[in-house]
């Protein structure tokens, strides 16, 4: 589960190397990326923000592409019920 902040107007998600390990081309991408970091904030368009006040997960959900460093979707999580 990732960390989740908002900042001034949008939201921002905190992603880490651990979830980009299954394989050497994945893992050689976020190298590419993002170096050595373990971890990096990815700031998320408020258009990419799906609001889903029903979701089930019950944590925030962030479809990401750290080959183009691209955010797909963002679906939040209300901590608050």
């Amino acid at each position: 589960m990732a960390a989740v902040q908002i900042e001034h107007d949008h939201y921002r998600v905190l992603i880490e190397r651990r979830a980009f390990a299954d394989d050497d081309w994945t893992r050689s991408m976020w190298t590419t990326r993002f170096g050595d970091r373990d971890h990096v904030w990815i700031d998320v368009p408020t258009d990419k923000v799906v609001p889903r006040p029903d979701n089930p997960l019950l944590h925030a959900i962030l479809c990401y592409s750290v080959m183009l460093d691209k955010v797909y979707c963002f679906v939040p999580w209300d901590f608050g019920g």
